[in-house]
């Protein structure tokens, strides 16, 4: 590149091109390339003589014009050949100081004897230096504007008795000068601001080449100049800075932050295209390619022309921010509630990952003492690190004075953003907030308020819940209860032990922001959904009444791509129970008012109810564990944190030799279960266990190539509900089951490519209320290990930090692509399901935890089909 081309060779297209010229007048330098012709300056002063007495040889009477080297024309800001005062240092041939003299002339006047002298001078510093100035003193520093240019010279020259060599001497400026002039060509992209980048916080007056500094401390930046609209110019000057040459950049793209030297001045130019950020860099120096150097008494001149925002080129930055919070996740009509920690997110899609931005956090409204920002990095404060350049930001936000009151419920914020450069975002939220008083009805009521600024329910089925929201003055809440039920009472627990009062209406005051109230109503049967539905009930009482809510899918909770839909049947079905005897587990099963009600046997087991609409198709079942198991009671707690149960899903006993304890199989993201083997072989097993079954629902596969064979069309979640005892592993498409792929079934919040930190119990987990499928973290290699080897039957696996352990079955894992349900290596292989299918390429997949043989090798892995069936084992939500 050469000086007064474009960056760009002809032809060219980027995101933006520079015309570049560099203008340097140096004394005895023939490299001069005006502006303006110079302007001299020739002031008179006065004469002073050396010494008082006469010495011999006669002393010679010198003069001495100072003025100013020619840079360019002036300005209207800086007088840029204006001198206003001189610091003068004569010395003799050995360096000793002859005169010093501070004075607001322009001509310098003594008498010397005939000799060499050299001198020095530096003019328009504004004081006096003295006759002995240290080289601190002998310094500049940077300075964002100038009214004088501060000047130096030093030169050598020889007095005879005809008088001086030179009768002139040129006093070079310090600095150099930029000046830019920017177009847009781009009718999208807005100019924002114009900063210099790394500038010398110092220079020496006398050392015009001297090496630059390494220490990062010594460099700072300009001030921001703002902009608006798509044209801009203007003039700026910093401290030279020779940063040298960089050969193996041929093109001016290249003349960028990743090849340019650490120190390296530069202009940097913010713009916006709609949202999205950018930042140009233009680097200084002596051409637009190679050269770094920033010379003093040199003007640089850059025209800019943006194209665009081009990512190919290196010189450009662009950047986008979302900023947003989900106060209004927890909002009810026109206010938010306190629901814990509420997440800020900041959103950043960011093409150099190494460019930093922070962030400032301030409160505009609200009790500041009850604010607390917390960065989840072990920082909390106003200010902050935003730590994913190039991705998702999340940070946690709380306003939560004791309680809220009409003075103090209104909440704002701001956020302020800044990149390496500057302020690149302010963002301001608000919120209205209010105390929140949740009234969870058990089965048999309702509840009603008055007097509340909101009131309504949420939720459905038993995960209904009555809300009302208040200021300190409260409500007033009403229960009633429903035909073949009784009002108990008010109680501030879930274990409904603290009874609050036994009057239907109760006067709620709030004691704190966030209130949790339980209303009581009895009835004869017992309920299995008290605490949420799901598909999966254990009953652990034999000859016992239960009931649930069966207009509910699952848990009723919409997820990431899956929506829950009302059920509305008109009669209930025991599809299937394990053992040779029917009615043996479930004796009956009846659907009335939206419940579905049964009857426990006279042996423990595993079942199937499914609910039927009035053309007989099953529209939805669910599995009902009978057995006398509490899972709180015996859960461990894994080292990741993880509660899990101890046994598997379904699981009758926990012998390992007993093939009862292998548990149910499932398809994955399915939520009914498939029954295990028949008995524990050490060879492939091709028979499930007895089971007695409604006609029509007996277990059967569809598999590959086999006759009969399911049409392609309903291999769908949809077909799978309505089909809950058969195996679907004949998909021509993949080796899922469901076609298209749905990665979300079990709640993993993934977008198909990278496993989510979030995880969400959805309508098809299998799971028991108040547990789901396991994500893939919950167990941690570092601790989950092998303890005892049972031959056969399983190992007892260590699962934490101390010596305890649990029992891992081995199950193998179930097929039916040939047609038939069989079961291989259920005597020497772990596989259990988590709830991430495979995120690479093949993603009719599975990941699933993997113990193998008497081995005890560990590992998450994701060698098995979607289509084929594997254990679970559930953790708490």
């Amino acid at each position: 590149m050469c000086c007064g081309s474009c960056l760009a060779p002809r032809g060219r297209t980027g995101p933006f091109f520079l015309t570049f010229q560099t203008r340097t007048v140096m004394k005895r330098i023939q490299q001069l390339m005006l502006l303006l012709s110079v302007l001299l300056v020739t002031l008179t002063g006065c004469r002073e003589s050396l010494t008082e007495e006469a010495v011999e040889p006669r002393g010679v009477a010198v003069e001495i014009a100072v003025r100013p080297d020619g840079m360019q024309e002036q300005t209207r800001s800086t007088d840029e050949d204006a001198i206003d005062n001189l610091n003068f240092y004569l010395y003799d041939d050995q360096g000793s100081l002859l005169l010093h003299r501070y004075q607001q002339a322009t001509t310098l006047r003594f008498e010397v004897v005939p000799g060499h002298y050299r001198m020095r001078l530096a003019a328009n510093l504004g004081r006096d230096l003295g006759e002995n100035p240290s080289e601190e003193e002998l310094r500049i520093s940077n300075a964002e504007s100038y009214e004088r240019l501060p000047m130096a010279a030093e030169e050598e020259f020889d007095v005879t008795s005809a008088g001086a060599s030179c009768s002139t001497i040129e006093v070079r400026r310090c600095v150099a000068k930029v000046s830019y002039e920017i177009d847009v060509k781009d009718p999208n992209i807005e100019l924002r601001s114009v900063q210099l980048i790394s500038l010398p916080r110092t220079a020496a007056l006398f050392e015009p080449e001297a090496a630059p500094s390494s220490d990062p401390a010594d460099y700072t930046d300009s001030s921001e100049t703002t902009l608006s609209g798509t044209a801009a110019s203007g003039t700026c000057y910093l401290l030279p800075n020779l940063q040298g040459t960089v050969p193996s950049i041929i093109d001016q793209r290249q003349k960028s932050p990743e090849h340019a030297p650490e120190h390296a001045s530069y202009l940097l130019i913010r713009a916006a295209n709609g949202s999205r950020n950018l930042l140009y860099t233009v680097y200084l120096g002596g051409n637009n390619t190679s050269d770094f150097n920033v010379r003093a008494n040199v003007h640089y001149t850059f025209r800019i022309s943006i194209l665009g925002d081009d990512e190919i080129d290196t010189r450009v930055y662009s950047y986008s921010i979302q900023v947003w919070d989900n106060f209004d996740d927890y909002r009810f009509g026109d206010y938010c509630i306190y629901e814990g920690t509420t997440l800020l997110h900041i959103d950043v899609e960011n093409n150099d990952e190494e460019l930093p931005l922070n962030g400032t956090f301030a409160v505009v409204s609200g009790e500041s003492s009850k604010v607390l920002f917390d960065d989840f990095h072990g920082e909390s404060g106003p200010d902050f690190k935003v730590y994913n350049p190039n991705g998702a930001n999340l940070f946690g936000v709380q306003y939560n004075p004791t309680v809220y009151t009409s003075s103090n419920s209104r909440f704002a914020y701001r956020i302020t953003l800044r990149d390496s450069y500057g302020v690149c975002g302010t963002y301001d939220f608000e919120h209205q907030m209010a105390n929140v008083v949740y009234v969870n009805p058990s089965a048999g009521g309702t509840i009603s308020a008055s007097g509340a600024l909101w009131s309504g329910d949420t939720g459905s089925g038993s995960s209904l819940r009555s809300v009302a929201l208040c200021y300190e003055q409260g409500c007033s809440l009403t229960a009633r209860a429903g035909a073949g039920y009784q009002f108990e009472g008010w109680y501030s627990d879930s274990g409904c032990t603290q009874r609050l009062s036994t009057s239907a209406t109760y006067a709620f005051r709030p004691k704190q922001a966030r209130t949790e109230l339980y209303a009581r109503f009895k009835s004869t049967i017992t309920p299995l959904d008290g605490n949420g539905t799901a598909n999966c009930y254990i009953a652990r009482k034999l000859n016992t009444t239960y009931s649930f809510d069966a207009t509910v899918q699952g848990n009723g909770r919409s997820t990431q791509n899956v929506t829950p839909q009302k059920l509305s049947g008109v009669e209930a079905r025991i599809l299937w129970e394990t053992g040779a005897v029917r009615n043996a587990v479930i004796r009956s099963a009846e659907y009335a008012d939206g419940r579905i009600c049964f009857e426990t046997g006279t042996a423990h087991g595993n079942a199937v109810i499914g609910l039927f609409d009035a053309a007989g198709t099953c529209i939805w079942s669910w599995h009902i564990w009978a057995v006398d198991y509490d899972p709180l009671s015996t859960a461990k707690t894994y080292s990741t944190g993880a509660v899990f149960m101890e046994r598997n899903l379904g699981a009758e006993t926990t012998s390992l030799t007993d093939v009862r304890s292998k548990g149910m199989y499932y398809q994955w993201g399915r939520k009914d279960p498939f029954i295990y083997p028949s008995a524990n072989t050490p060879t492939t097993y091709y028979t499930p266990s007895a089971v007695t079954s409604l006609e029509g629902y007996e277990f059967k596969a569809y598999g590959r190539n086999t006759s009969p064979s399911l049409p392609t069309s309903d291999y769908t979640v949809q077909w799978a509900i309505e089909h809950p005892t058969t195996v679907m592993a004949g998909n021509p498409y993949s080796g899922s089951w469901h076609n298209p792929l749905n990665p979300n079934l079990w709640g993993n919040y993934t977008n198909g490519t990278t496993a989510s930190p979030v995880n969400r119990k959805t309508i098809y987990d299998p799971c028991p209320p108040g547990w789901r499928v396991p994500h893939t973290e919950a167990w941690d290699r570092n601790y989950f290990k092998k303890a005892t080897y049972v031959n056969d039957g399983g190992w007892y696996m260590y699962y934490s930090s101390d010596s305890s352990t649990t029992l891992y079955p081995f199950t193998g894992y179930m097929d039916g692509s040939s047609g038939r349900v069989q079961y291989y290596w259920p005597t020497c292989q772990v596989r259990v399901w988590t709830n991430t299918p495979n995120l690479g390429s093949s993603k009719d997949y599975g990941q699933h935890l993997y113990i193998l043989d008497e081995s005890g090798i560990v590992a998450i892995t994701d060698s098995v089909r979607l289509d084929e069936g594997l254990v679970v084992r559930c953790i708490r939500e």
